[in-house]
């Protein structure tokens, strides 16, 4: 007969509902350990940054299909492109008087022939008009460069094995020992490895969230208090899409009506504030290409090497 292992050493000699109560303590204090980690490498002023292109707050809010789509209403508003419910074209009088820069010349060209609006994001070759974009972020600390990514691995996989480490020693000890209510332990492993990958795989910086959360929440003070009738005017094309680049969601499908039926799983009438759900905007050179991302601090596909978890992943 097999004789159970014998737990003598703290905690793992702590009853059941003692080392839970440890094990939440435990693990909630790494989780804590790692915020803090991130912390200490992706803060800094923000008073300083100065960002005029809208394209890239299009990128840092939601990667590089966030930008394609800027890119395609811009290019409708300017007269380049047709919007046809879901489907976009050249336009058969295209306005001639604006100079195209190299990433609009390239959407403006995919659309030549009517096709659906959400095709853009199975295509590759847009990889290169996003790489500049991620490289100004980085080099702001908005999204996380080559160092960061680095304190990012390096923390998390620290953290992990304590956690799961801790958890899975006292899981073998208590299944050798014939004990079958395990249940519990193996939930709070879950959920504290769920956070943690959570908090890793985030897109953007901590600097790089409190930034586009301090300008969205200018602009709505703008709107509300400032200039009361801000939402009644017709803002210049510019600035229009400027706001839209920073704001997305519901401000975009108030002033581009049509984009809803373009875009419809990412404009809807909440407004999106992050990359993210999705993929990660800069673990994968596929970034542009892999489909459509919407908002949140989390996030899948990517143009460079970079965000953690999210710029792209569904259809539109």
């Amino acid at each position: 007969m097999e004789t159970p292992v014998k737990m003598n050493t703290y905690p793992f000699n702590l009853n059941g509902p003692d080392f839970l109560e440890f094990y939440g303590i435990f693990g909630i204090t790494l989780l804590v350990l790692y915020y803090f980690i991130r912390y200490s490498s992706e803060t800094g002023s923000t008073e300083f940054i100065s960002l005029t292109d809208p394209y890239l707050f299009a990128y840092l809010r939601g990667g590089p299909n966030e930008v394609l789509r800027i890119v395609s209403i811009s290019l409708v508003e300017r007269g380049y492109l047709s919007a046809h419910k879901d489907s976009l074209e050249m336009s058969k009088y295209p306005n001639s008087d604006q100079e195209l820069t190299p990433l609009e010349m390239e959407v403006f060209e995919f659309y030549r022939n009517r096709i659906k609006a959400t095709e853009i994001f199975e295509k590759s070759n847009f990889i290169k008009h996003c790489e500049p974009y991620q490289k100004e972020l980085e080099k702001h600390n908005l999204l996380p460069d080559e160092e960061t990514r680095k304190i990012r691995k390096i923390g998390y996989y620290t953290i992990l094995l304590f956690l799961f480490g801790t958890g899975g020693y006292r899981l073998f000890m208590s299944l050798s020992a014939g004990k079958q209510n395990v249940w519990y332990l193996v939930g709070l492993m879950c959920l504290f490895g769920f956070v943690l990958y959570t908090l890793a795989h985030t897109n953007l910086t901590i600097k790089g969230k409190k930034f586009l959360k301090k300008l969205q929440g200018s602009i709505q003070i703008s709107k509300s208090i400032t200039n009361p009738d801000f939402a009644t005017s017709s803002p210049s094309y510019s600035d229009a899409l400027f706001l839209a680049a920073v704001m997305g969601g519901a401000y975009v499908t108030t002033e581009y009506v049509y984009a809803q039926e373009l875009y419809p799983r990412t404009y809807t009438s909440s407004f999106h504030s992050d990359f993210g759900s999705s993929s990660s905007c800069s673990s994968s050179s596929s970034s542009c290409s892999s489909g459509d991302s919407g908002g949140g601090d989390s996030g899948g596909s990517s143009c460079s090497s970079g965000c953690g978890g999210g710029c792209g992943g569904g259809g539109d």
